[in-house]
């Protein structure tokens, strides 16, 4: 099935707001990242297929739409939810950084057209 999953992150409490250049680097390199994983592999054979990704910065953290093909809406959630965190833990741009909140819905509404794979 395919479900639309939204993720927000937010930088460390302490820390001064995104300027226009700090967003757009972060999105870069959270695309980068993104754009290499052809597929999560969960327990018992789960399997996570993100299709479409999009993301966009604000002063306090980024928020992050994919469209994705998973069994079930709790799969696709963790599976975005995990990909992210590893993508802010292992970068040390994003130090600190962290997800603030993870949803999947059945409905391919709220991810706007991007790059499909």
């Amino acid at each position: 099935m395919l479900f639309a999953v939204h993720i927000r992150t937010r930088l460390p409490d302490h820390s001064a707001d995104l300027d226009g250049l700090s967003a757009h680097g972060a999105v870069h390199l959270v695309l980068a990242e993104l754009d290499t994983v052809l597929r999560v592999h969960g327990p018992d054979g789960v399997v996570v297929t993100p299709r479409e990704i999009r993301c966009q910065a604000d002063q306090r953290g980024l928020s992050i739409k994919a469209a994705v093909e998973a069994p079930s809406a709790h799969s696709a959630e963790t599976a975005l939810r995990l990909t992210v965190r590893r993508v802010l833990a292992e970068r040390a741009e994003f130090a600190g950084w962290s997800v603030a909140t993870c949803r999947a819905q059945s409905s391919f509404v709220g991810v706007p057209a991007g790059r499909e794979r």
